[in-house]
Parts: structure tokens; sequence; C-alpha cells
């Protein structure tokens, strides 16, 4: 197989593997990050249901904890309690590492910018 060729069906594995993760947001109007670095982040999960996520350089028009903050929260955004569990997992990796990551974030309610996914190193890359 050529280079070029697996090069396209890495291209079409990507998408089909980000598929599921972009239809709960077919219900709302959601925009991605630039790359980010998440500072700080604080769980409300026993208040609210809840993880604020601090972000470098932020999200414009968003703020939680601090300007250009986002929330992740159950039954918002198409976050499921199954689903927070994985977004936590992937939010604490991400944080440990010092990776950058991308989020997708409902920003029609802003200041509080409610996110369902988290993508690190960026969806196609662009934060590596």
């Amino acid at each position: 197989m050529t280079k070029r060729r697996q090069s396209q069906l890495s291209g079409v594995a990507r998408i089909l593997l980000a598929g599921p993760l972009l239809a709960p947001m077919v219900g709302w109007a959601g925009t991605w990050s630039s790359c980010q670095t998440i500072t700080s982040f604080t769980d409300y999960t026993s208040y609210s249901s809840s993880i604020y996520l601090n972000l470098s350089p932020g999200m414009s028009g968003c703020a939680t904890d601090t300007n250009g903050g986002v929330i992740m929260r159950i039954n918002t955004a198409g976050v499921t309690a199954d689903q927070y569990k994985n977004l936590y997992a992937t939010i604490l990796l991400s944080y440990s590492l010092g990776k950058q990551v991308m989020v997708y974030a409902d920003t029609s309610a802003a200041p509080a910018c409610f996110i369902s996914v988290v993508s690190i190193g960026g969806y196609a890359n662009q934060c590596n």
C-alpha cells in the first residue's frame, strides 16, 4: 500500500472515529476553540455536576472561574453521566501531560460556555 493511500485511509478513519463524538452537537450551535492549555480545573461534580476548565489563551466571550473558561456539565450540551466520566478522564490526562487541547463548546448561553468534546492535540492534530 502506498503512503498516499495509507494517509487517505488514516483520514477516513479519523472521520469515522470523530463522527460519534460530533453527533450530540447537531442540536445546538457549537464552536471549536483554538489550541488551549488547561491551566486549572475545578471539580464541582458534587455541587452542580460540573467541571470548570480554565484555559489559556481561553475562549473569547466565555467565562467561568476565569475569563475564557468553559464548563462541562452532565445533561448539558448532550453530555450524559457516562460521557462525563470519559471526558473527565480525558481532561485529567491532558492536564497531567501538559498537552494542548481543543474543546467544542456551545457558546449560545455565553458567558457560560458548555463543552461536549475535548480533543487532545486538536481534532486534526493542530496543537502538536
